[in-house]
């Protein structure tokens, strides 16, 4: 098991490092590594949008070497756990370059809540964090005057980021059908009474949603949302979604439990 973790850290290490990589040499020559390097697998895979770091001028959301720069919001939240556990600042500073690289609001709101229950975990935590906070911008605003346009970009990103998303809620694009399956979720429940015992099935959890007409984006066969709970309910039932939960119960309690002693 200590194997599998580390070569996790590792892993997230290099894709982290990589997002950013390939963000900054976006951002001075205008191409992206990433789709360069691997253009013959966008071809072969057929991607999507035929491309694994999406390009949304005037900035882009590098996957670093993922298919989906949405992985970077569970990588870059990973290492700076592992980072602010065993005080290895650079890597939490390399999560936090990746967030601006891919342009993940899931991983800045992971990373903002992971370093505040570390922060007031314990008192040393917090006087260490304060000291961190004062020293930090001695280091940023240098690194940032070497190449401003850079900086000024990735932050702009996020910006247009996060205003995106907070516009979802009552626009008409990807991020208002992610919040549908929320609003939407007793109704498309009722309609299936069997997802209650046993669920849809494996990765069929919009059905419900598309057969009431409450998603479409013109894929004709059922697929798993990108919604953990929703989709976890209808893929595995009611039962199955206790037992979801009940796994995360346990590993709070235990981790607490190994926090504590």
């Amino acid at each position: 098991v200590k194997y599998i973790l580390r070569g996790v850290v590792i892993g997230a290490a290099i894709n982290c490092c990589w997002a950013m990589i390939d963000a900054i040499i976006y951002y001075i020559q205008g191409i992206s590594i990433t789709n360069e390097l691997f253009r013959t697998y966008i071809i072969a895979a057929d991607l999507k949008y035929e491309e694994l770091s999406l390009i949304r001028k005037p900035f882009i959301r590098s996957s670093g070497l993922n298919g989906d720069p949405a992985n970077i919001g569970m990588l870059a939240p990973i290492l700076a756990a592992y980072a602010l556990y065993s005080k290895k600042g650079l890597l939490y500073f390399l999560s936090i370059g990746a967030v601006f690289a891919s342009v993940s609001i899931v991983a800045l709101a992971s990373i903002l809540i992971i370093t505040i229950v570390y922060l007031v975990s314990n008192l040393r935590n917090l006087k260490r964090g304060i000291l961190v906070m004062l020293v930090t911008p001695l280091f940023i605003v240098p690194i940032m005057s070497f190449n401003d346009d850079i900086s000024k970009m990735m932050i702009e990103a996020v910006r247009l980021r996060l205003e995106s998303k907070q516009d979802a809620v009552g626009g008409n694009n990807k991020d208002n059908a992610r919040f549908v399956y929320w609003v939407d979720f007793l109704p498309a429940a009722a309609s299936h009474p069997t997802a209650l015992l046993i669920g849809t099935g494996y990765g069929t959890a919009s059905r419900a949603y598309n057969d009431l007409g409450f998603v479409n984006n013109g894929v004709k066969i059922p697929y798993d949302p990108e919604q953990t709970y929703c989709s976890t309910y209808f893929n595995c039932g009611l039962i199955g979604f206790m037992a979801f939960i009940l796994l995360y119960i346990m590993l709070i309690k235990r981790s607490y439990k190994m926090i504590k002693y």
